[in-house]
């Protein structure tokens, strides 16, 4: 398999033909310096090859997006001097489907193309981490922001007592009642108005009792109907 690769970087040049000398005849890795002779290389073909890019080289997901416009079937795996890959989006975003390092040796390197095969992506662990961490604070953060504008907003406990005459309703409760009907579940709650998963809980039962349903549902529907 003859594999294209874009590098100016000189560590990375001995990585690869140190690379190369343990791959075997199977591989073939074709070094261009000039960006424009590997753009117009894979623009070319029509088969389905792959290629190498190396990501510290100034508007390279410029280049990528221009030879997936022009060869959907060319597979492009971004070549770092980090063993870590960040931003796992936006380089998909760019079409990289893998990623490997200087770090990585003959073995790894067949790996990644196996698993690229067969997975259509190939990424490090670390990264796949990364993102679901991103993912994960970015939904805390809008629970937090949810929560703080349900704090800050007393008309609904006004609301609430007077659609169902509910006079004992407590501020807090209201919070919860307004969160329940927002289809928060009680952990998520518990998060946003600092209470454990047990006292929202039990805040929920009270809630239930005080307006005289027995689920989340009824609740809703009391509500907003």
């Amino acid at each position: 398999m003859k594999i294209n690769v874009f590098v100016k970087n000189k560590t990375i040049i001995s990585w690869l033909e140190k690379l190369q000398e343990e791959l075997s005849n199977n591989y073939s890795l074709i070094i261009h310096t000039s960006i424009f002779s590997f753009v117009n290389e894979l623009k070319l073909k029509e088969v389905e090859t792959f290629s190498i890019i190396d990501i510290h080289f100034p508007n390279w997901d410029h280049h990528t997006r221009d030879i997936i416009s022009s060869n959907p079937n060319c597979k492009i795996i971004g070549i770092s001097l980090h063993r870590d890959c960040e931003s796992l989006l936006a380089k998909v975003d760019a079409g990289i489907v893998g990623y490997t390092s200087i770090y990585s040796n003959s073995f790894d390197f067949v790996k990644l193309i196996d698993n690229i095969k067969l997975l259509k992506y190939s990424f490090p662990l670390s990264a796949y981490n990364k993102l679901i961490d991103d993912i994960q604070m970015n939904h805390f953060n809008l629970l937090k922001q949810s929560g703080n504008q349900i704090l800050d907003n007393q008309s609904f406990h006004q609301t609430v007592s007077g659609v169902l005459d509910v006079k004992d309703l407590t501020e807090k409760e209201a919070v919860v009642c307004k969160l329940l009907t927002k289809g928060h579940s009680y952990k998520e709650i518990a998060e946003i108005i600092g209470l454990t998963t047990f006292s929202v809980n039990q805040k929920a039962k009270s809630i239930y009792k005080k307006i005289g349903v027995r689920s989340r549902a009824e609740l809703s529907y009391r509500i907003l109907s």
